[in-house]
């Protein structure tokens, strides 16, 4: 029996002039369904009617792919696509094959008569043999939260800290050095070479090798602290510099790989090039997550980037918090309690370890803490790099308010308070605030009145 690829989508289907469009029929979907299962493997934009064709396939076409589409009213359509996994060879790259069909002409059909508009691919679902492949091949050596955790040596209401090194290009080389250094020595676990950030002529790895070497000095020996070189290169090339860099400190090494047109075999070729504690942990910003949002889910692709081999990635959607006290609608208070529910079942699942980033500044960090606990990291560029006073006044405000957050829910789980008022005074006073802004743009966001709205699970 066949193990099937599972892909959700739906579309509009209709047939007629532009002026006059009507829906597809039950029966002109069922075709149209054939046609759609035929183009995701063997087809053309008609049928092979000739006789030429008998007995020339291995196989008869329902093996390899069937697709079923039903009308959910009006010129609505869903359709589910079954592709046989057989086609996609995990540990030969089979995975970034199913990404590339996804991403590219798989759903462009063109059947005469037919308009199809609106086309969205709502899920993809691989069977458990194409997910043991992955597993098997590229997470034997990967990382879950709880062992990041305790290779950072972590307590129980610590969450890793990581600065996404911003300005993320340009910074000399001294500069640089003050700063990944500063940071680390505020109380930051991770400093990171931020996306964009590619410099890799032999002066630059070797000045990144003395800094690393530097970065794990700043912790001692009690705490753990290290330096993220970006290695969004070619495999061959991330192989080569992540021989050499490894050497810079003891284990627990990181390096960044980002998810973009490389990303998946550069982590999947790490995974395999790197065993026990010679084996790196891996961070990723998902790229190309939001951009083929239409073709390939958000979730499936951060998905696939864990197993992959990705140990720590942003996921996207995280929970959001806004400035200042207010009354949410309801719309915003679903979409928050949708957004922490989700990172609370990446928390459950155990790998990826997922962070909170993007935009995110020192007055959310208390409330952010509250709705997703120490499970999930905090990488923060901004929040550090834009204090008024400099990245290392940023750093140590971030760092402060992490800890009295977790400090404050240790004390009283069940009772949420807010930070002491010079706390917040510091907070709201840390960054410029852009022309035109409102009162509340970059203040301390209470978690108080927030969750007593959300009502989410605690943590």
């Amino acid at each position: 029996m066949s193990d099937w690829i599972r892909i959700a989508a739906t579309a509009r289907v209709t047939k007629g002039d532009p002026s006059n469009e009507i829906p597809a029929t039950p029966d002109e979907l069922v075709n149209f369904g054939s046609q759609i299962a035929a183009d995701a493997v063997f087809g053309s934009f008609l049928e092979f009617s000739s006789d030429y064709w008998n007995g020339k396939l291995s196989a008869v076409p329902d093996d390899f792919a069937a697709a079923d589409i039903n009308s959910e009213g009006g010129s609505s359509a869903r359709i589910i696509l079954r592709v046989n996994a057989a086609q996609y060879q995990m540990d030969q790259g089979g995975l970034q094959h199913l990404l590339g069909v996804l991403a590219g002409d798989l759903f462009f059909l063109r059947i005469p008569g037919f308009k199809i508009a609106d086309f969205q691919v709502t899920d993809v679902d691989l069977p458990t043999s194409s997910v043991a492949s992955l597993e098997a091949h590229f997470r034997k050596e990967a990382y879950t939260t709880k062992r990041i955790r305790a290779a950072f040596d972590l307590s129980e209401d610590e969450p890793l800290m990581a600065f996404s090194i911003k300005p993320r290009v340009g910074l000399k080389r001294e500069a640089l050095r003050e700063i990944v250094l500063g940071v680390l020595e505020a109380g930051f676990q991770i400093a990171e070479f931020d996306t964009r950030y590619l410099d890799a002529s032999q002066e630059d790895i070797e000045f990144i090798i003395k800094l690393a070497s530097e970065a794990e000095k700043i912790g001692g020996t009690k705490r753990i602290t290290r330096l993220s070189p970006n290695l969004s290169f070619s495999a061959p090339m991330a192989i080569d510099i992540c021989k050499v860099f490894r050497t810079s400190s003891n284990w627990p090494y990181v390096v960044k790989v980002d998810g973009g047109f490389d990303g998946f075999s550069t982590i999947q070729a790490l995974r395999q090039s790197f065993k026990g504690t010679e084996a790196p942990i891996i961070t990723c910003y998902p790229l190309l997550r939001d951009q083929m949002n239409s073709r390939i889910p958000r979730d499936f692709f951060i998905r696939a980037l864990a197993l992959s081999g990705a140990d720590i990635i942003y996921p996207g959607f995280s929970p959001s918090v806004g400035g200042g006290t207010r009354q949410l609608g309801a719309a915003e208070i679903t979409a928050v309690s949708s957004a922490t529910k989700r990172y609370a079942g990446f928390v459950q699942q155990g790998w990826p370890l997922v962070t909170l980033a993007g935009g995110v500044y020192a007055g959310q960090l208390h409330c952010l803490y509250e709705l997703v606990g120490p499970n999930v990291a905090f990488f923060l560029g901004g929040a550090v790099a834009l204090h008024k006073n400099g990245p290392l006044q940023g750093a140590d405000l971030c760092v402060r308010v992490v800890r009295k957050a977790a400090e404050l829910h240790a004390r009283e789980p069940k009772d949420v308070r807010d930070l002491p008022g010079k706390l917040i005074e510091e907070v709201e006073a840390a960054y410029e605030k852009p022309p035109g802004s409102d009162l509340g743009t970059l203040s301390y966001f209470s978690p108080k009145d927030f969750l007593a709205q959300v009502k989410v699970p605690r943590w």
